[in-house]
């Protein structure tokens, strides 16, 4: 999916993954034989993980961060087992990115796939206009606008 989205969104979206830790460890909380790493001691551990299972096995090419050891990226924006974050740059202050959007798991099976990709689209389609704005406040003004233009339209005779 996400090697999808990076070719699909090419030239518009940069995507990147920060490996915080083994979700499903060997010696941690264990599911199934499908990845058969230990917790990481060190940084050596998290870069060999990263090396043969992320981009090894599962074939990730996304650029692919590691967390430092300990996880502070973790720590600080509380990202374990996963998280994605969605931010923007305005043409003005290209290094300065803010955060447009903070994925929230949707139920005990994580996130919304769907919701994800549909953030993505609107955080390329508003552009710097909503720069400052965040998601929600995206889609209120969005739906503001689209509620002036339904009344333009009535009050032309276009609507009946």
């Amino acid at each position: 999916m996400y090697n999808a989205w990076q070719k699909e969104f090419q030239g518009r979206v940069d995507f990147l993954m920060i490996y915080i830790n083994e979700a499903h460890a060997e010696n941690g909380w264990k599911l199934g034989n499908h990845v058969c790493i230990n917790t990481h001691t060190c940084i050596e551990d998290r870069q060999a993980a990263a090396r043969d299972v992320l981009i090894g096995r599962f074939g990730c090419e996304l650029p692919v961060l590691l967390d430092h050891y300990p996880s502070s990226f973790d720590y600080f924006y509380h990202s374990w087992p996963e998280r994605y974050f969605i931010f923007k740059s305005s043409s003005a202050y290209p290094d300065r990115p803010r955060l447009y959007y903070l994925a929230q798991p949707c139920n005990e099976f994580g996130f919304s796939r769907d919701d994800l990709r549909q953030s993505i689209e609107d955080a390329v389609e508003v552009g710097d206009k909503y720069l400052m704005m965040d998601k929600r406040e995206v889609q209120e003004e969005k739906g503001a606008l689209k509620y002036k233009q339904e009344q333009a339209e009535i009050k032309e005779g276009k609507i009946a």
